[in-house]
């Protein structure tokens, strides 16, 4: 693959795109600031995972684009379309009763998913290491 022209990157305007998501992780940014948003396992810590990730994405997709690399922007795109779900699916149950449920359950399942890792990876760790991961899991049960 050979990569997009200049001809091509201002027809499909990847510049402007660029421009956009850049301004969009700017705010994001002065926001996060300004209101003092710190880490925590809430709804609004759940918006801005997937929009920091999103915005990984589209500048990752806008890379391969004007390098040549379509199939790997879609690849890309599907990921990014996931986001898309996840957050929909959030925005979508915001009044339900069970919304802190599904809130914890995400964040739950995020820490499951950190404990396999982890313990795919154990025979490669001192036994401090492999202690914190046991704490962890055990914590995460509870």
């Amino acid at each position: 693959m050979r990569p997009l022209s200049p001809e091509h990157i201002c027809r499909w305007k990847l510049n402007e795109l660029i421009g956009i998501v850049d301004s969009f992780e700017d705010k994001l940014a002065q926001i996060v600031t300004e209101q003092h948003i710190t880490v925590a396992e809430d709804y609004k810590n759940i918006l801005l995972r997937y929009a920091a990730k999103s915005i990984v994405s589209v500048q990752e997709i806008c890379i391969l684009c004007t390098h040549g690399y379509p199939d790997g922007a879609l690849g890309i795109a599907r990921s990014l379309y996931e986001h898309f779900i996840y957050i929909a699916f959030f925005i979508s149950k915001r009044n339900d009763p069970n919304f802190v449920s599904y809130v914890k359950d995400y964040f739950l399942d995020s820490e499951i998913q950190i404990c396999k890792l982890a313990d795919a990876q154990r025979t490669h760790m001192n036994e401090a290491e492999k202690k914190s991961i046991t704490d962890r899991r055990n914590n995460a049960r509870t």
